[in-house]
């Protein structure tokens, strides 16, 4: 939780700290300090007006006044943006930031820490237990035409369970070999599993006559249906049967994710700067409220990560994750994706911003004392 004013919060019960009224009008110890709320009829604030600090510890910012507004929406937002009302916007899709950036503004991007991919439910669909199936299904998936098409290009393709930026990260391999190959080797791998095309139906079944079939459970967020789709269309061209479940964010959760009711299921994992995947993928994190979404096991995997966990040493750190990224390439229990950009627009004038380690969009602000906008010609023998 960090630092907090002793005088403000020690009479505050544990239990009503969401409530209190220090949420919205906080003191602590940062750059700039609130000058002014501005609040509607229902007493939400409508915007904040801030005001440099002069006794923060980094030294006070040279950007003295900033005002930060809210919106209820998007196409509120993107109208007060073309009005010139604000200067400066986050968490816009992608398709949108394209668009701003053909119109002239200024767009920051930098990758998030967050992996997306289909996990594989082995537990609930027998067709994953076979790793040549599991094999087909991530060389024909086509990554690098979501992060085009879906993504806008506001993405980074990967293959492996830590994001850029983080220690251990390895660049993907997999857009470095044409599709139609790729298509290729998933065929190949179909067919050593078992599975021959019905030259009737278009579909692959085994030698029982079972269609190869599954279903992808997702998301309402429109880039992850719109990645489901074509994820659909590209295994559906092989011969298999897909079934799309779309769900909205809090029944996702608490009807699919939680009781692990899913075959596949089309997600993202937020690893975080501290690069510790240990919740995603140990085995005693299988089960609800456990983050191993694709109830994966390994004793191999398991004892990498405890042992990265516990050493201080970063070269020794990297080694483990590297092993326990071959291990899981190696096993096969995702389809990992991409990495999204974090998206700022941001007015020409301001410099010195540094989105580099944004983890979630507040943290944009982390260097906002080393923002400025006025600079002033300095003569060279004052300078040295």
């Amino acid at each position: 939780m960090g630092i907090m004013p002793k005088h403000i919060w020690k009479n505050v019960e544990v239990g009503q700290f969401a409530f209190s009224k220090f949420n919205t009008e906080p003191v602590g110890t940062g750059p700039y300090k609130i000058a002014n709320i501005k609040r509607n009829r229902e007493g939400i604030p409508e915007y904040y007006d801030l005001v440099s600090f002069k006794n923060f510890a980094l030294g006070k910012p040279f950007i003295p006044k900033i005002r930060i507004k809210f919106y209820s929406n998007q196409e509120k937002l993107l109208k007060a943006l073309g009005s010139g009302d604000i200067e400066s916007v986050n968490s816009i899709s992608p398709k949108i930031a394209i668009n701003l950036e053909d119109d002239n503004y200024k767009v920051e991007r930098s990758p998030l820490p967050r992996v997306f991919g289909v996990f594989l439910n082995q537990d609930e669909a027998d067709v994953f237990t076979d790793i040549l199936v599991r094999k087909a299904l991530n060389v024909s998936a086509p990554k690098t035409r979501i992060v085009t098409e879906v993504l806008s290009t506001f993405g980074t393709v990967v293959d492996g369970p830590i994001p850029p930026g983080i220690l251990g990260f390895l660049p993907a391999k997999s857009a470095e070999t044409p599709y139609r190959d790729r298509l290729k080797v998933a065929r190949d791998a179909l067919k050593r599993a078992g599975f021959e095309l019905d030259e009737e139906t278009g579909k692959l079944v085994d030698s029982d006559g079972q269609v190869l079939s599954f279903s992808i459970s997702t998301s309402d967020v429109p880039e992850l249906k719109a990645s489901a789709q074509i994820l659909k269309e590209a295994w559906e061209g092989l011969g298999m049967d897909v079934t799309l479940k779309v769900f909205e964010s809090g029944n996702l959760n608490r009807t699919v994710i939680r009781p692990r009711d899913y075959d596949a299921l089309l997600f993202g994992e937020i690893i975080g700067r501290d690069s510790d995947p240990f919740a995603f993928w140990h085995s005693s994190q299988r089960l609800d409220p456990g983050l191993n979404i694709a109830l994966y096991t390994s004793i191999s995997v398991d004892g990498l990560l405890e042992d990265a966990r516990t050493t201080t040493e970063p070269d020794a750190r990297l080694q483990k994750y590297l092993s326990f990224q071959k291990e899981i390439a190696d096993d096969i229990p995702a389809v990992f994706l991409y990495a999204p950009d974090f998206i700022y627009v941001t007015p020409s004038k301001i410099s010195g911003l540094d989105i580099t380690s944004v983890t979630i969009p507040s943290e944009r602000f982390l260097n906002i004392y080393n923002w400025f906008i006025d600079t002033d010609r300095v003569w060279k023998f004052f300078t040295n």
